[in-house]
């Protein structure tokens, strides 16, 4: 259904830039609305296209990620792993910037249970975000082959998470 919406978005964007365009310059042929309209019709399409392939990207991922770290899904819905003792959580941003198209795994990695002056320390060297009375360290990686560029990120920033932890 949201497929069907994003198309329908740019159809109906535009037949109205088609029609303000048709009565602003007094345009009396309908070759120039019907080219608007194809070009609606094919910036719907290739939006659509670009979700549906996020979408099922992400649940391809998670799935791996799941196997790999012997993962589970949370009551929350979201994907949760157990690396090094240190429970992360997945998330998935798929980027467009016009001709390219760039996909980040997002790894949460819980701090919660950590005094405040090993997270200001934290603050200085990574990305903390304040969820739902959890604290979380941000880390955006990319999946690689078969998420080799991602465990051996994640692994990494958790060792520098460790020592942070380790520092008196």
């Amino acid at each position: 259904m949201k497929y069907i919406r994003v198309i329908l978005f740019w159809i109906a964007l535009s037949i109205v830039l088609g029609i303000i365009l048709k009565y602003v310059y007094e345009i009396e042929e309908n070759g120039f609305f019907i080219i608007l309209l194809g070009m609606g019709l094919a910036i719907g399409l290739v939006k659509a296209f670009t979700i549906y392939f996020a979408s099922s990207n992400k649940a391809k991922i998670f799935t791996h990620a799941r196997k790999m770290f012997n993962g589970k899904i949370n009551l929350n819905g979201e994907t949760e792993l157990l690396i090094k003792g240190k429970k992360i959580i997945l998330d998935y941003k798929l980027e467009n910037i016009g001709n390219r198209v760039f996909e980040y795994v997002i790894a949460k990695i819980d701090l919660s249970t950590t005094s405040k002056e090993i997270l200001t320390k934290c603050k200085e060297k990574f990305d903390v975000l304040e969820l739902n009375n959890r604290i979380y360290v941000v880390v955006h990686c990319s999946w690689g082959y078969k998420g080799a560029d991602f465990k051996s990120r994640i692994e990494s920033e958790l060792v520098e998470v460790e020592n942070i932890l380790n520092e008196k």
